[in-house]
């Protein structure tokens, strides 16, 4: 099949917008079910899905190529993507941040969410698990392909006409440089190009090419021999259009043209003329400019440079018409900047250029608002402050950020009398919650609380009138957040009733359950309910909590291996086993810490992370103190050794840095006081004292030179004794 493509209804994709779909080479049923669905969706009519069919091997170039005539690349991730990651979809991601393809992200039913956020910590996603992931592609694809009205109302002809690029096969390669060279005469900024030249693997039929050439105003044929002696049929429909055509030629064609190109062509133009070319196309299109320069042409031509839709795609040209329009007072044209400057549309992000186009946004709500303060636009205007809010928050601006939702707040409050609408309600919340959060990190916890309770008031109020999971999904972050707070404030019966809604509130939502990311959720509830439980002296129910949780991490490490998963269980155990220790059960914390260690050694063989390494010692630390309290000396000795061990590669990777050279030494000096006469406790003594003489040689540093002192006090007491015996011995005789 090699590089192939699915339309609705098995259409042509000749002038459709171009959707390259990503994914593994196992991964093929998972592509096709993801297809289809993309294929239901409203927009299908106007894109063409495209992918490799048999994971054919193509160069770098022609894959780099192929891409960059996208429109947009759906980014497929499984589990077995992310846990065996190809070099060729590192090698797209970054071709299309390179060519600026908008870049979708859909996450397979039952992926690891807490590992793909490990690995691609800045790349947005939707999950198929999520029940609100019809919505959230429906908006997505609007987002990065404009609307399905967009793409209706183009079709009606917002440009001025379509200019047809007709050429043989063999000259397919001309078009993008012809191309490019249309696209920077700004004569043509209202013109759509069209051509049959999709990636070589689709030959338009006649019927096809006698449509495009209807539909255009122009007709701009390659002409060289290859047209002339193969294409006398295209040559004839041209002819009987009656349609203007422009012909041109490649700087280096050295071809001879055919008697039927003669009839139809008097001149030929070279491609590197650039002058005479705007020339002749300006005879032909200059009378069909006028009038056509209103606020909402440049808007719909800003989108259809930005979406690529009947044109080639044009970033520059759209923010030129946006700007133009957005500065014009045309909202439309702001509220679509605005989502570009703040990185909506995978661009970017320039914060503050998004501040001040939102600001102009909600100047222009303002003014309406105070004309009709309408419920209606009181809603609009709440919305646009909120995302001020928002955008102040993604740049670290958090006075700013605290200044737009107390704005926000002080609308809705003055519009909430009576029965309000439930949108201008989670206007409300969501700026009560945002500004709750912004005190809680400035530590004025009383301010935060207050706002807290009121986010949750009015998210309850939703919540009765139907079942937003959105809003689900507030409620319970809200009763973990107050939870948080009763607790810190030794409240603990009110940090006991809202961990414990919020864990009925997860666990009761079935469809919440079933992914990833609730379910992790929901064991971190468990997590704060088994501190609050311990806290309280309840060792029981602490304990029951941890393993709840443990159970959790364990099904999700089971189902798809994933690293985070590993990790999370690993902490969980590790939590467990402190418990134990706490209840002086020796025996079981010794059996917890061997399996964390086990995890762990696994984590660190994969990863060689710095953290996992630093985990991991605090395992092998804690292994030793709990055999060194059953008197096992040797199984402790054994378990230092191995921290010892990892002590020295983290220290091997920095050779400067003087704590982690320091934390080797103090690791042997605890080994070699377990038992100082025995020859490793000599060689650890030694070891540090070698360690500790190179920090003083390297530093002259006091300290350095007193811990040398002290290591060798450690085998002192053995040598006075020694001396001791021997005189008393010569004494007797």
């Amino acid at each position: 099949m090699k590089f192939t493509f699915r339309t609705r209804d098995n259409i042509s994709p000749i002038g459709l917008q171009n959707i390259y779909i990503s994914h593994c080479p196992d991964d093929a049923a998972e592509r096709d079910r993801l297809i289809s669905t993309l294929l239901e969706n409203e927009l299908a009519p106007f894109f063409a899905c495209w992918y490799d069919g048999d994971q054919t091997t193509y160069t770098d170039a022609a894959l780099s190529w192929r891409i960059g005539q996208m429109d947009l690349m759906v980014l497929l991730v499984t589990n077995r993507m992310l846990n065996h990651p190809s070099r060729s979809l590192a090698f797209e991601l970054e071709k299309a941040r390179e060519h600026r393809i908008p870049i979708l992200t859909v996450l397979t039913s039952g992926c690891d969410i807490g590992e793909f956020r490990h690995r691609f910590a800045q790349q947005p996603f939707i999950a198929q698990d999520d029940p609100a992931f019809a919505e959230q592609l429906d908006r997505q694809l609007c987002l990065k392909l404009g609307s399905a009205e967009l793409h209706r109302t183009a079709a009606k002809g917002i440009f001025c006409g379509h200019i047809y690029i007709c050429s043989a096969p063999e000259d397919r390669e001309i078009i993008p440089r012809l191309a490019a060279r249309l696209r920077s005469m700004e004569l043509l900024y209202d013109f759509a190009l069209i051509h049959d030249d999709l990636f070589g693997v689709y030959e338009p039929d006649a019927d096809e090419q006698q449509a495009l050439i209807q539909k255009s105003s122009i007709v701009l044929i390659v002409a060289t021999s290859h047209l002339g002696q193969r294409e006398n049929r295209l040559i004839n429909q041209i002819t009987e259009s009656g349609k203007h055509v422009i012909a041109v030629t490649p700087e280096d064609d050295r071809h001879l043209r055919t008697a039927s190109l003669n009839k139809l062509l008097t001149d030929c133009i070279s491609i590197s003329n650039q002058q005479l070319l705007m020339e002749k196309i300006g005879v032909v299109v200059g009378h069909l400019l006028s009038g056509r320069n209103t606020l909402e042409h440049q808007h719909r031509l800003a989108q259809s440079y930005l979406y690529g839709i009947n044109t080639l795609a044009s970033t520059n040209l759209a923010l030129d018409f946006l700007k133009s329009a957005a500065q014009s007072g045309y909202l439309p044209s702001q509220i679509l900047l605005v989502d570009i400057l703040r990185g909506e549309l995978g661009f970017k992000p320039k914060y503050d250029e998004a501040a001040t186009a939102q600001m102009r946004i909600i100047e222009k709500h303002t003014q309406t608002f105070n004309a009709s303060p309408t419920p209606e636009n009181a809603i609009i205007l709440a919305e646009a402050i909120n995302l001020l809010g928002s955008i102040y928050l993604a740049a670290d601006q958090q006075d700013k950020a605290e200044n737009a939702y107390k704005n926000c707040i002080t609308l809705c409050e003055r519009r909430k009398r009576g029965a309000p609408p439930p949108e201008l309600l989670r206007q409300y919340a969501i700026a009560c919650e945002e500004r709750g959060r912004l005190r809680e990190a400035k530590f004025d916890i009383k301010t935060a609380e207050e706002h807290y309770r009121l986010a949750l008031e009015n998210f309850e109020k939703l919540q009765q009138s139907g079942t937003d999971l959105e809003v689900q999904h507030h409620i319970g972050q809200l009763y973990l957040a107050l939870g948080n707070i009763s607790m810190s404030r030794g409240r603990l019966e009110d940090a006991d009733e809202f961990y414990r809604r919020c864990y009925e509130q997860r666990e009761t939502t079935a469809d919440l359950w079933n992914t990833v990311h609730f379910r992790r959720e929901l064991a971190e509830v468990l997590e704060r309910l088994g501190q609050l439980y311990e806290r309280c002296g309840d060792t029981e129910r602490s304990e029951e909590c941890t393993r709840s949780e443990i159970e959790i991490f364990r099904s999700l490490s089971e189902e798809n291996g994933s690293v985070q998963g590993r990790r999370d269980l690993a902490r969980a155990i590790s939590t467990m086993c402190r418990q134990l220790l706490a209840a002086n059960r020796l025996s079981e914390a010794q059996e917890q810490v061997s399996e964390t260690i086990a995890l762990r050694e696994r984590l660190l063989a994969e990863t060689e992370s710095d953290e996992v390494a630093r985990e991991l010692i605090a395992d092998y630390d804690l292994l030793g103190d709990i055999c060194a309290q059953r008197e096992n000396i040797t199984a402790a000795c054994d378990a230092r050794v191995k921290g010892v061990q990892v002590r020295k590669r983290i220290a091997e990777k920095a050779p400067d840095d003087n704590r982690a050279q320091e934390a080797v030494a103090e690791a042997c000096l605890r080994i070699a006081m377990l038992n100082p006469e025995s020859p490793l406790g000599r060689e650890m003594v030694e070891a540090a004292v070698s360690v500790f003489d190179r920090l003083y040689s390297r530093t002259r540093q006091k300290q350095y030179r007193d811990r040398i002192a002290e290591a060798r006090l450690i085998l002192k007491p053995r040598r006075i004794v020694t001396e001791k015996v021997s005189l008393l011995s010569r004494r007797g005789r």
